[in-house]
């Protein structure tokens, strides 16, 4: 898989005149802040309700910073444009460009892919992220989409994205999801990064995680995109020349390279558990390795048992954030061991 070295902006100024950016949480938050700077580009934010308003205004650019899946986002757009526009999709997931495929029902919208790799956070004065760490992925929809992606990595390169565009977008999603997937124990532990490489039982799930993805993804014919700053090189040396047995010092390395990723924190997912709110976006992570793992005929047995101790959360079976994050542990294990499921009283 070839891919084209990171680069960024060197001028504050966008080659597209007008860019909408639709939806109103953290990462559309971030997109408007960033873009709003740039001279000579008229940026229209919108919510999720908004999209007749902005259409009408025949935006150059719409950027959908919302939840997969995307089919009614994309569907809205389509019906609603005025003139032809490209469509740059930035959700987590898989098969996020053959969702807006099916529902755009027009071929004359570019489709871009894109996929986030800065951690977007919640403050007391809006949301929260490090200019220093900008970072994305980008992939042609379809061959014919190669030409408008150069302007809107253009754009995002002005705007202060470090850049690095790929060939194939079905290869960039997964590769996404298998980064994702790293230290996604704390999905139903709660614990950082840090806490979650340095715990042994931890440790041993996450190892047995990533070979069964990474075996997965290669009986499923995908190939993973070098991204610098994802290590990706990293996962495939880690999938299959770790030892069963890891030495402290080296389960210390590994922690703190996840931890400095990751700014230390738990998964989006993780946060949301223990602020009472649903992780919506947790089964995304495992049930397509869980699929995929079907169709190749091979396991995903720790996706299998995050995904049934998430449901069981909600379902309101178990409370997740009423327990501490030794219970936490112990029961992903007894899931792990029960085969996928939890033992019934």
């Amino acid at each position: 898989m070839r891919s084209v070295e990171a680069e960024t902006k060197e001028a504050l100024v966008s080659p597209i005149d007008s860019l909408a950016i639709i939806g109103r949480g953290l990462v559309g938050s971030m997109f408007v802040e960033r873009f709003t700077a740039l001279e000579g580009l008229k940026v229209l934010a919108a919510g999720r309700g908004e999209i007749a308003s902005v259409m009408e205004q025949q935006p150059e650019v719409v950027l959908a910073a919302t939840p997969n899946p995307v089919g009614e986002v994309a569907a809205e757009l389509a019906a609603r444009a005025i003139a032809p526009f490209s469509l740059v999709l930035p959700q987590n997931g898989v098969g996020v460009i053959e969702q807006a495929q099916r529902a755009l029902g027009r071929s004359d919208i570019s489709l871009i892919r894109a996929s986030l790799y800065t951690m977007v956070s919640q403050s007391d004065n809006g949301v929260a992220y490090d200019p220093a760490k900008l970072r994305l992925t980008l992939s042609p929809g379809r061959h014919q989409d190669r030409r408008e992606l150069s302007r809107v990595r253009l754009a995002l390169m002005s705007a202060g994205f470090a850049v690095v565009t790929c060939e194939n977008p079905r290869d960039m999603e997964w590769t996404k999801l298998l980064v994702n997937s790293i230290g996604s124990t704390s999905t139903v532990t709660g614990l950082t990064p840090r806490e979650t490489f340095v715990d042994e039982n931890l440790f041993s799930l996450e190892l047995t995680g990533l070979r069964q993805r990474s075996a997965v993804i290669r009986a499923g014919g995908i190939k993973l995109v070098n991204i610098p700053w994802a290590k990706t090189p990293l996962l495939r040396l880690g999938a299959s020349v770790l030892p069963s047995y890891v030495p402290g010092a080296l389960k210390q390395l590994i922690a703190e390279t996840v931890a400095e990723g990751r700014d230390n924190l738990p998964s989006a997912a993780a946060r949301k558990i223990t602020e009472g709110r649903e992780p919506s976006e947790a089964l995304e992570y495992h049930l397509p390795f869980i699929q995929l793992a079907k169709e190749t005929g091979l396991t995903a047995t720790v996706d299998e048992a995050i995904v049934e101790v998430i449901q069981q959360h909600l379902r309101g079976e178990i409370h997740l954030q009423e327990m501490t994050s030794r219970q936490k542990t112990d029961l992903l294990t007894l899931v792990l061991r029960n085969g996928g499921s939890l033992p019934r009283k």
